[in-house]
């Protein structure tokens, strides 16, 4: 049962949309009540599901009973983020664009190396070079 109730708070947590540190506040009071209301009741997962709500209705609730600039700030907050990984995102996209058109470019470029050329005649060989093989 113990893993029920945890499902069923870690359920509420996921649908508040506000700081971790009302979230946490909450949470731990709401853990303390149902702790509670189990101890005095006996009460089964589902006694406490149906007498306290479901996750969806409990969350609900509590962001009801927020402040609405407690809201927000999380939500601006959350869309800082959001800008930030963008731009993060799109400033390494650049640079590999970059690389990838930098080696394309300088790939064949033979501006920069040497060529040697030898030519060879159609000479006999000297005559040493036969006698290096008796």
């Amino acid at each position: 049962m113990k893993k029920q109730i945890k499902r069923y708070i870690k359920a509420i947590r996921k649908r508040m949309a506000c700081s971790n540190a009302l979230k946490s506040q909450f949470i731990q009071d709401f853990e303390n009540d149902i702790l509670r209301y189990q101890s005095e009741n006996s009460a089964s997962y589902y006694q406490i599901v149906e007498h306290f709500g479901s996750p969806e209705q409990v969350a609900s609730d509590f962001m009801e009973a927020l402040d609405p600039s407690d809201i927000k700030r999380d939500s601006l907050h959350s869309k800082k983020i959001y800008w930030i990984v963008i731009c993060i995102l799109i400033i390494v996209l650049l640079v590999l664009g970059y690389t990838f058109y930098y080696f394309y470019t300088h790939l064949g470029d033979e501006s920069k190396s040497e060529i040697t050329t030898i030519i060879y005649t159609d000479e006999p060989p000297p005559d040493e070079f036969w006698d290096s093989f008796e």
